[in-house]
């Protein structure tokens, strides 16, 4: 009976990508996990790049995979930390408009109107910058977590949904001083 266990222990410890050689292991262990719905094992993964692997290119997927994950558990202090920093990281504008409905969210939640009304212009560039390039309706992101999550624009305002449900809804007819900044991407002015 001894010898069956150590056998088994030996093969989940072979197979099992927590003992992945390098980043891009882990993050197909990672990918894995959240297109199975194992969302708690694909925290793990994602958070081990994180831990191990801090100047991987893997770092923006993480932080927004352990922010939705945080969101999910109503750790919203954390929450908002990682979806911070994805803003700050990451170049992918899709993923940055829903980070930033997220924030939203928090601060809707946490009943801070001070952190919505600071998150709100960004917010609206962000929107407006996804209309202007894309000149499309309605989009779609596909998050590190394999939620589904979709923009439509309706008239003077976005609704936002994730897996298909109703998430936020943003009105877009206020106006925000913006300007173009050496890279082409709209920038708020400050007053």
């Amino acid at each position: 009976m001894k010898k069956i266990f150590l056998i088994l222990l030996f093969l989940l410890l072979a197979i099992n990508p927590v003992f992945a050689n390098d980043e891009s292991e882990i993050i197909d262990a990672a990918n894995l996990s959240a297109r199975s719905n194992d969302l708690d094992f694909a925290f793990l993964y994602y958070r081990s790049i994180m831990n191990d692997y801090p100047k991987s290119k893997y770092i923006p997927v993480s932080l927004f995979a352990q922010g939705e994950y945080y969101f999910l558990n109503t750790s919203y202090k954390e929450s908002q930390t990682l979806f911070q920093s994805y803003i700050e990281k990451s170049a992918n504008k899709e993923g940055k408009l829903f980070a930033f409905v997220y924030l939203s969210k928090i601060a809707k939640i946490q009943k801070n109107g001070a952190e919505l009304k600071k998150l709100r212009p960004e917010l609206l560039v962000l929107c407006r910058d996804a209309t202007v390039s894309k000149k499309l309706a309605k989009y779609a992101y596909r998050s590190p977590l394999h939620r589904s999550h979709e923009a439509a624009y309706e008239g003077n305002e976005i609704f936002f949904t994730v897996d298909g449900k109703h998430f936020a809804r943003i009105s877009t007819t206020e106006r925000v001083p913006v300007k173009m900044d050496k890279k082409n991407h709209l920038k708020v002015i400050e007053k």
